[in-house]
């Protein structure tokens, strides 16, 4: 068996006793790691630029060159390079900058398996997507599209005096990009919670109107690539189906008497299932409307499509994405494999399940013109997991009356 290569991680701190901890913990760690480490943004420069590394761990106030600064680096001439920020200093607008170079954040004093598994986690990404060109593409994506109607309505509604987080925090699961970005911060140290945030609602409660308005303030952060700049991408009829998805998907869990976490899961799961077309669109547009192309041609899959032309699905690119910004992994889970469903089977009926059939019954009900039908459900995958025609039709109901 050919052994794996190694995995080069730089640390950076210019605080020799936590390079001194680090350095005994590592030892201790993954023997696939090859950990460097230096006491200076400069001196992580010059070795980067000697030899690529597949992580940045940095400190973030450091004398010369902060961590932000050197982060905007890596990103610009490493984009590859995976990007953590590990600091115990909560200075607002160094942190604010870091938003757009960091893919995750760790807090001092920090738990080391907390951030071993982070690492571990994004390393085992490549499973999504092997191609080093792409995954380059995803890595320097830290903002998505918004449609703007969405984003005007967001900001009046948070510039509000009376702006209440119930509500924002119901109106933020109506889009895509600010669902994810959201999720990437309140499961960050930096700004999280005490507990998994699984929702849009949720994020917007634990951060708080004061800090989301100080986020707001400035566009680097929650919105992208402008929605009337992307050629040829239906970017509102992806979010509303998206959002369409997430309801049914929720409430199939819902008829099905699921945990609640199950319910949370497959309904932010099912906003974020097609999140990778969005990430396409802005990374890799010309491959990602190469496929579209050829998969008009053909007459072949979207999914079909996309690999031949692209190497990876959009569901592949978007448990990537995610993946990077330390979403929660059931939520990864779901979106990795909606297509897919039958490489989990395992795992039996669940939001996997729920997100799978929600998207196809959405898809079906629009392009039919408001009908619905289950031929293009998997019949074997159904079986397996004992789905009898009574019980299919209940989730076939579950999206009608809106």
């Amino acid at each position: 068996m050919e052994a794996r290569a190694k995995k080069r991680i730089l640390f950076v701190d210019d605080e020799p006793p936590v390079l001194n901890l680090l350095q005994v913990l590592c030892r201790q760690a993954d023997p696939n790691w090859e950990p460097v480490f230096v006491t200076s943004g400069v001196q992580a420069v010059k070795l980067m630029t000697e030899k690529p590394f597949d992580a940045v761990v940095s400190d973030m106030r450091m004398p010369e060159m902060n961590g932000a600064e050197l982060l905007e680096h890596v990103r610009d001439h490493h984009p590859r390079t995976f990007r953590v920020v590990l600091s115990g200093y909560v200075d607002q607008p160094l942190t604010f900058r870091s938003l757009t170079t960091a893919h995750q954040y760790q807090a001092k004093p920090f738990k080391f398996p907390v951030l071993q598994s982070m690492l571990a986690r994004v390393f085992a990404l490549d499973r999504y997507v092997p191609d080093p060109t792409l995954q380059e593409a995803i890595c320097r994506t830290h903002r998505l599209p918004t449609p703007t109607a969405f984003e005007a309505r967001f900001a009046r509604e948070l510039s509000s005096m009376g702006a209440m987080a119930e509500g924002l925090g119901g109106l933020t699961a109506y889009d895509v990009a600010l669902t994810a970005k959201l999720l990437q911060l309140v499961n960050s140290a930096f700004f999280g919670a005490a507990r998994t945030i699984l929702t849009a609602r949720e994020a917007v409660q634990a951060l708080g109107t004061g800090l989301l308005r100080a986020l707001g303030s400035t566009k680097k952060v929650f919105w992208g690539q402008e929605a009337d700049q992307l050629t040829d991408f239906p970017l509102e009829n992806v979010v509303k189906h998206s959002v369409a998805t997430g309801m049914r998907a929720s409430r199939i869990i819902s008829l099905e008497r699921g945990r609640p976490d199950a319910e949370m899961i497959a309904f932010t799961a099912g906003v974020l299932h097609d999140i990778g077309k969005l990430v396409l669109a802005v990374a890799a547009p010309e491959r990602y409307r190469q496929a579209v192309v050829y998969g008009l041609s053909e007459g072949v899959s979207e999914c079909q499509a996309e690999r031949t032309v692209i190497g990876a699905t959009h569901a592949q690119v978007g448990a990537y994405l995610l993946g990077l910004w330390g979403i929660p992994e059931p939520i990864v889970e779901v979106v990795a494999w909606h297509h897919e469903p039958r490489e989990r089977l395992a795992v039996g009926f669940g939001p996997l399940t729920a997100v799978y059939v929600a998207n196809i019954l959405e898809n079906q009900q629009a392009s039919a013109g408001g009908g619905v039908t289950d031929a293009a459900l998997d019949p074997e995958y159904l079986k397996a997991l004992r789905v009898d025609p009574q019980r299919l039709n209940r989730w076939l109901q579950a999206g009608l009356g809106e």
